[in-house]
């Protein structure tokens, strides 16, 4: 499992740098209202501190932030479908990549553009449900000669007239 936890955690590291350098430049290049809600960097953060506390094995954390993650995924993903919808007319008549321009760029490198944010999309929700649902072996192992914790054990306090502020109320 300690190798499974490294590969989860440098995983997604990686995946939420290259979500918010991508999305960086996304907004410098196109500034297209969907660039510009700033997905892959708010998202990208989300999943690069997950896969830190993946490693610092944190569980509760890797729980939240695996959700928000999951969350981002889902709405980068809508993003760029929606996206894709703007210039579908462009591509669905026919283009070429030189000749066809979208925003003073070429179709081609938004085509690209997007498409790379669905699959940063897919990913991080695709690895981070894995998480949310295995949430528990990240949780650090007890050493066998460790004490178990004392948690669940009832108390019980009984209140008696002879003990209310120190005075005997029966005499």
């Amino acid at each position: 499992m300690e190798t499974r936890v490294k590969v989860f955690g440098f995983f997604d590291i990686l995946l939420g740098i290259t979500m918010i350098m991508t999305e960086y430049s996304a907004i410098v290049m196109y500034s297209l209202p969907m660039d510009t809600t700033g997905s892959g960097l708010w998202g990208g953060m989300f999943v690069m501190v997950t896969g830190v506390v993946i490693i610092k094995r944190h569980n509760i954390m890797v729980l939240v932030f695996s959700i928000l993650s999951a969350m981002s995924g889902i709405i980068m993903i809508c993003l760029y479908i929606w996206s894709f919808t703007l210039y579908g007319d462009m591509i669905s008549s026919g283009y070429t990549c030189g000749a066809t321009l979208y925003m003073g760029h070429s179709i081609c490198s938004r085509i690209a553009l997007d498409s790379l944010f669905l699959i940063y999309g897919v990913a991080a929700l695709c690895m981070n449900t894995i998480l949310i649902h295995d949430a528990k072996w990240i949780e650090p192992h007890k050493k066998q000669n460790e004490a178990p914790a004392l948690t669940n054990i009832p108390v019980v306090v009984t209140i008696t007239p002879a003990a209310i502020n120190g005075h005997n109320l029966s005499s």
